[in-house]
């Protein structure tokens, strides 16, 4: 998207992705900046999934969505000479103009990634045509431009506004409950939308009259989507976290047998916890600034992160803080060197100062605990870390098994395959505790309490 225009107002910091329910029917989660979302989630939002993942990308992966369903996504058509904003509009045009269209399209006043082929059948194409309707200093003038042309050729039949997936939240006069607002009423997709309070789930916003269905999803993709053991037909209220292992800014509860657990209501009115973040080993319980995101240079700690994907990692990336933020991005974006798929493998930490002792403590027991097939080094880092491993032959070897080391830039992701594919050999960890079972955990000494307010 252009940060020069003054388009119409777009989502903060929220995220949305894909689930499936046991009948076989797609929904989307929709975040209000705040609550337990599932690891590794690229930021995105509702209307950005609609059509298939990464609409706004390179990356897009279509869905095989119906006519029906996609005649859901979009508002009434109205002609050419209605439209003024001309920011991303769906546009039907003449069939056999289509050539000439998609030849217009290139042209530079139609902004770079336009157009977008919402279906084919249909003759629907999704453009940005902003340009051609104002002025340098974005302000609105008369069509003109490639616009005109198309207009003028008879090109453009008919256009429409997509819906606008817009959700919010706002507490009740008695400040007890939350008032969700949405500003559609079609889609073809159930959609759930997580207040901004976490102290409430996320509440059911639409039932779909044509939903999608998971075979209208590509093969290859289908495992990006998260399975939840509900029907969303018959669930008004959802916890993700019970099911799928989630982030979250909340504090950590509990620490058992080096992973972090943060405590979550149910839509019963239960308290549980779900898995929040693994190989958080017990060294670093007693430091306060560590839990409170503080760490200073205290020579005590390496300020070791890590960032995981998935439960059951089979790749170890370790990398430096600046060299994290190069790999593995700023916010979460994959590796430069992983396919989409290999991503969702991995486990990378990050640290912050160089401690030799804390390092070699700290990582040692990540690989005991996940086993990982591969162990991947930024360059920076791998001359270091082959000063304190005794690493023969890209092979490092603790307790008798073997792990094969490469720097980041030194391998391809065909190499990653086939050792990421190998299985996950590690320690299960459980993504949801009850209450009542993290008690008896406690009790017995294998559940650390973590106590906020030393």
């Amino acid at each position: 998207m252009k940060t020069s225009k003054e388009y119409p107002a777009t989502h903060s910091m929220s995220t949305a992705w894909y689930m499936v329910d046991e009948e076989g029917n797609v929904g989307i989660m929709d975040y209000n900046e705040n609550g337990p979302v599932p690891w590794g989630l690229p930021q995105t939002c509702a209307e950005d999934l609609v059509y298939g993942s990464g609409a706004d990308s390179n990356n897009f992966v279509p869905f095989d969505l119906t006519d029906e369903q996609i005649m859901d996504l979009l508002q009434e058509p109205h002609s050419p000479l209605q439209e003024d904003l001309w920011f991303d509009c769906v546009v039907k045009i003449e069939k056999n103009k289509k050539d000439r269209f998609l030849e217009l399209c290139t042209h530079p006043d139609i902004s770079k990634g336009s157009p977008f082929c919402v279906s084919e059948r249909l003759n629907l194409y999704m453009i940005d045509a902003y340009d051609c309707c104002s002025d340098a200093d974005f302000k609105q003038t008369q069509i003109h431009g490639t616009l005109k042309l198309m207009i003028d050729e008879g090109l453009i039949v008919e256009v429409y506004k997509m819906q606008d997936y817009y959700m919010s939240d706002t507490y009740s006069e008695s400040g007890e409950q939350i008032v969700h607002e949405k500003s559609f009423d079609k889609a073809p997709y159930y959609i759930y939308h997580q207040a901004y309070s976490t102290s409430f789930l996320p509440q059911k916003m639409h039932t779909p009259v044509h939903p999608v269905k998971i075979d209208q999803i590509p093969t290859d993709f289908r495992h990006f989507m998260h399975k939840v053991p509900v029907k969303f037909r018959e669930t008004e209220l959802l916890q993700i976290a019970q099911y799928v292992p989630c982030f979250s800014h909340d504090d950590y509860t509990y620490i058992v047998n080096g992973c972090c657990y943060i405590e979550c209501d149910l839509s019963d009115g239960s308290v549980a916890y779900y898995l929040a973040d693994i190989c958080e080993f017990d060294r670093h319980v007693s430091c306060f600034y560590y839990f409170f995101d503080k760490c200073l240079t205290c020579n005590e700690c390496c300020g070791l992160k890590t960032y995981p994907y998935c439960e059951n990692p089979t790749i170890l990336g370790v990398f430096d803080e600046e060299s994290h933020h190069y790999y593995y991005g700023l916010y979460g974006d994959t590796w430069k060197v992983l396919t989409r798929d290999l991503q969702i493998k991995s486990l990378t930490v990050s640290f912050k100062h160089w401690n030799a002792d804390c390092l070699v403590e700290t990582l040692t027991n990540i690989i005991k605990d996940i086993k990982p097939r591969i162990i991947l080094f930024s360059d920076k880092t791998f001359d270091n870390f082959s000063k304190l491993f005794e690493i023969n032959a890209n092979l490092l070897t603790l307790d008798n098994v073997d792990y094969p080391v490469y720097k980041v830039s030194g391998i391809m992701s065909e190499e990653i395959r086939k050792y990421a594919c190998l299985g996950y050999r590690g320690v299960n960890h459980r993504i949801f505790i009850t209450k009542e079972e993290m008690l008896v955990l406690e009790s017995s000494g294998k559940a650390i309490k973590i106590v906020k307010d030393r």
